[in-house]
């Protein structure tokens, strides 16, 4: 009898096995859940279509990406379609955007340590330009902390040096350059060719098509990469001359809390991925599509002539903006930043840098 009763409780004890046991608890159930990706989003005013994004950013987002094991998905907002251009920092310190990509001589006097970085002299050499940027940045951190105060930046990138392209008058001496009208963007560029004896008309990029269309202007000076992919520019354009007529760098800011709200080993995916590593991608890049596939397409498929001006011509143009260069080192100096220091850094790493 006794074995008897006990039999109940081993059928039920069976039964419990054979059914899969007691239900797990609700908070077993939870852990076991897949975690939510950190969702990010990316402003910046590059098409979706063009080299900045295909060749920069998208295999950027995707090493994030890999190195999160799709914990983090950033979704681009193309072409400033989240907030206009000009808005940049207020995108980034508002939590507008997670991610916004600064563009400085849109801001003039927010960002003074980035506007230093488009003093070049008309000779500068081709160099490894987000690198180059990149060292300024940690170079001079204390006061950068200052300017990106509420921001993380995560990387700098810079396609170079603006150069200066004709639709039909060659400039092949300065004698050529009186009466010239160009069309550029941002401060640092107008007040560079003005000095070098052009006149400049400041125009945004919805207006660069129509503008060089119509004959606005005798030409343009923006980088290599506006002037050969974006905007649809580049059919109208007969001669590209090497003279540097400023450079745009752009840094990839953070919002100070969504950095702060990231786990750290999210937080150091970024750091590995920003950086130096960051600058060889888009620097090597860049190189690629401007200096070799860039300048090949204009001469084989629209007949662009590259112009280089003789040596002498180049020294005048540089003396030309040196005495302009001078006067915004003093204005940035007056705010505090060791602006002669910067300049001198900057142009040595230009030389240290170079292709």
């Amino acid at each position: 009898m006794k074995k008897l009763l006990g039999l109940p409780l081993v059928i039920l004890v069976v039964a419990g096995l054979i059914l899969g046991g007691p239900s797990p608890s609700p908070s077993a159930a939870a852990s076991s859940a897949p975690e939510k990706p950190i969702r990010l989003k990316l402003s910046f005013e590059w098409a979706e279509t063009g080299n900045v994004y295909q060749y920069g950013y998208k295999p950027w987002i995707a090493e994030v990406e890999k190195r999160t094991n799709g914990r983090v998905k950033i979704t681009p907002y193309f072409s400033n379609s989240l907030a206009p251009l000009p808005e940049f920092m207020q995108t980034a310190l508002t939590g507008v955007a997670d991610l916004v990509e600064t563009d400085a001589p849109l801001a003039p006097g927010q960002l003074p340590l980035q506007e230093m970085f488009s003093q070049l002299l008309p000779s500068s050499p081709w160099t490894r330009w987000s690198k180059v940027y990149w060292d300024l940045m940690l170079k001079f951190d204390e006061w950068n902390k200052k300017e990106l105060k509420g921001l993380k930046p995560i990387f700098t990138q810079s396609f170079g040096a603006g150069k200066i392209a004709m639709l039909k008058k060659p400039i092949r001496s300065v004698k050529d350059i009186p009466g010239t009208k160009l069309m550029a963007i941002g401060a640092p560029s107008i007040n560079q060719m003005t000095a070098m004896g052009f006149t400049a008309i400041e125009k945004y990029p919805p207006e660069f098509f129509s503008t060089l269309e119509k004959k606005v202007t005798d030409g343009c000076g923006l980088c290599e990469q506006a002037l050969y992919y974006e905007f649809g520019i580049a059919p109208l354009l007969k001669y590209v001359l090497d003279v540097c007529q400023g450079n745009v760098n752009f840094t990839l800011v953070m919002n100070r809390n969504t950095w702060n709200s990231l786990p750290p080993d999210i937080q150091k995916v970024f750091e590995d991925v920003g950086g130096y590593y960051a600058a060889n991608l888009f620097d090597n890049m860049y190189y690629q599509k401007i200096i070799v596939e860039g300048r090949k397409m204009m001469w084989d498929k629209y007949g662009c002539e590259f112009i280089k001006l003789p040596a002498e011509d180049m020294a005048i143009l540089d003396e030309r903006v040196k005495p302009y260069q001078q006067q915004f080192r003093n204005k940035i100096a007056a705010k505090g930043l060791p602006a002669q220091e910067i300049y001198d850094r900057y142009h040595q790493l230009i030389k240290e840098n170079k292709f």
